[in-house]
Order: C-alpha cells, then structure tokens, then sequence
C-alpha cells in the first residue's frame, strides 16, 4: 500500500506546484543572477546611502549582542563601552544625544556630522569588541549588522532621547531611569 501510494503521490503533481502564490514567492526569493540562479538575496533594510552623512541627521540606533548575551551586565566592561562611546563622538565630531546599554543590546541616538553613521556603528562595534577580546580572550559578542532609523527634522529630539533612557524602566530593570547607570547623553543634562 505505500509503495503504491509513493508512485500516486509521484505522478500527480504535489499541491505547491499547483499553488499560484508559492511560485510567485519562490520567484521574487531568488535574484535572476546568470550562472547563479539560485544564490538568495539579501533584504535591502538600508537607507540612501547619502543619508548618513548628512551634517546634523540624527539616527536611533539599536546595536544587539549576538545570542542575545549579556555582555553589559558586566558594569566594568559596560564602563568601558561608554568611554568608547565618548572617544568615537570626540574624535568624529558626532553627537550622542542618548545611550542606554541593556544587558544584551545598546540603543543610540546619535547626530552625524564628519563620520557618516555606518561608520559610526562599526567603530563603536570594533572598539567594544576589542576591549571584550582582551577582558574574555573570546570571540565578538556583537550580532551582524544593527538597526537605525532616521528622525525626521519634526521630530522632537529630546523627546526620542528620553524614550532611549526610559528603556530600563520598560523592562523592569529599575523604577527610576536615573538608577540605571549605563544610560545618559553625551550633550545633554537629562
């Protein structure tokens, strides 16, 4: 009896191939690359390149450890990640209006100016994972690529900023943001 169904299920064709919207999914999921058919493509989640070096645009930025570690829980390290924090925006002009260091991610509210924000990213990223390296002789902690996105010019700065620092507070990590020690802004007192 399976044999006999193996060979029906064989010849009949198999329900995706009769599904309309599978072949239009399996269509637009594989780049039409000569020689290379079947290479996936990679989500374009990236503005216009030329936005991030726009002199005084100011991006959110969410930076995650990979495995989701908590890698600040260690408050000396955590330290640590915020004198790279104070290094990166002294030497590049750039603001860091807010920071908040989570145990297992970091949020960003930082204003460009000479150094545009990939830029921005991947030298926090590699000063941070230098300092790991040295501390636990280990691997990187950071997960690939981070997240940004751009305030309008309507936006209020200071209210985003805010936002940031009360994260400890939504997780329940404390009951005031003020006790939590590794968030701040680098420009301003909040």
């Amino acid at each position: 009896l399976a044999s006999a169904r193996g060979r029906a299920d064989a010849a009949s064709p198999g329900r995706d191939e009769l599904d309309p919207y599978k072949a239009v999914w399996e269509v637009r999921r594989w780049r039409s690359v000569p020689g290379d058919v079947h290479r996936p493509r990679r989500k374009t989640i990236r503005l216009h390149s030329g936005i991030y070096a726009q002199p005084g645009r100011v991006f959110t930025v969410t930076i995650c450890a990979r495995e989701r570690r908590p890698v600040f829980a260690d408050r000396a390290f955590a330290a640590g990640c915020v004198e790279d924090l104070r290094e990166i925006a002294d030497r590049s002009g750039s603001s860091v209006l807010a920071y908040c260091l989570m145990p297992d991610h970091v949020h960003l509210l930082v204003g460009v100016d000479r150094l545009p924000l990939p830029a921005f990213v991947q030298r926090f990223k590699s000063l941070t994972a230098r300092r790991w390296i040295a501390r636990y002789s280990e691997a990187s902690f950071w997960q690939r690529g981070y997240y940004e996105r751009a305030l309008r010019r309507s936006d209020d700065q200071r209210a985003a900023a805010v936002y940031i620092l009360e994260n400890p507070v939504r997780a329940g990590l404390v009951d005031e943001r003020s006790e939590y020690p590794w968030g701040g802004s680098l420009v301003w007192d909040l």
